[in-house]
């Protein structure tokens, strides 16, 4: 390989300014190159438009067709609102629609927590009366057995005062 092979800076830059068609072929226009620089922002530009918002380019209107084309705008405006706010309604129904849902939703939570406490409740209160209930006869057992030894002790006692006399 020579030197004269090597791109320079200077070869590099002057190859930019040279014009090239087969470059040209892949360069867009938003890309920066030396020759030809206005084209880079091509794909800014649009037609220049006068005041009415209608190209420069377009043929004189008649007043009629300007009248018309004014009240067609109009009408497009118009049904452009009107479906928003047909828009802006369903919405809002749709949010109303979802929050009753929501509020439905939590009341019955709410009422399924309440019976769920109050089941809890009515089994603590009827676990608590079997409690009762079974410490009352395990007292009665009790004090029947009491007694029950009590006569016993009294019967040996008389057996034992017959058997003294």
């Amino acid at each position: 390989r020579r030197i004269k092979d090597e791109i320079t800076f200077r070869s590099y830059y002057k190859s930019l300014d040279r014009p090239n068609p087969e470059a040209d072929k892949w360069k867009t226009p938003h890309m920066e190159y030396r020759h030809n620089k206005q084209r880079r922002y091509m794909h800014t530009q649009t037609t220049p438009t006068l005041p009415n918002g209608l190209p420069l380019t377009m043929k004189k209107m008649t007043k009629e067709e300007e009248e018309e084309w004014k009240a067609k705008q109009e009408a497009d405006k118009k049904s452009a609102a009107e479906e928003w706010k047909r828009d802006q309604q369903r919405i809002a129904e749709e949010q109303r629609k979802a929050e009753q849902a929501r509020l439905e939703a939590e009341r019955l939570a709410e009422e399924e927590r309440l019976a769920e406490e109050a089941r809890i409740a009515e089994e603590e209160r009827l676990a608590e009366e079997a409690r009762l209930a079974e410490e009352a006869r395990i007292a009665e057992e009790a004090r029947l057995a009491e007694e029950e030894r009590l006569a016993e002790e009294k019967r040996i006692a008389d057996e034992k005062k017959k058997a003294e006399e």
